[in-house]
């Protein structure tokens, strides 16, 4: 059966979604985890090609992305609006 099954084995188009199980029956969580591997590939590859425009428009590399809030500081405001007080982020603290 699987010298019939051979020659019908192709090349998966990117919208296809491989059988990942060995039943050959697809579950949603088997798709919908090709899917997110589909779209975290398809931002990977529109980023470097907007890297690589900007590079080439600009004559070097974009600035870096603005800093992103840690766990620390996303619990601290999170336990202040719980308190009602207010939470002032500042990622580059003045010199005094």
């Amino acid at each position: 059966m699987t010298a019939a099954r051979a020659p019908l084995q192709r090349k998966y188009t990117k919208r296809q979604v491989k059988p990942l199980s060995s039943s050959n029956v697809i579950e949603l969580q088997d798709a919908n985890h090709s899917i997110k591997d589909r779209k975290a590939k398809e931002a990977m590859q529109v980023e470097k090609r907007l890297v690589k425009q900007y590079t080439e428009m600009y004559g070097k590399p974009p600035p870096p992305r603005p800093t992103q809030e840690s766990e620390t500081s996303i619990e601290a405001a999170r336990a202040a609006r719980q308190a009602g007080d207010v939470f002032l982020f500042d990622p580059k603290p003045m010199r005094g």
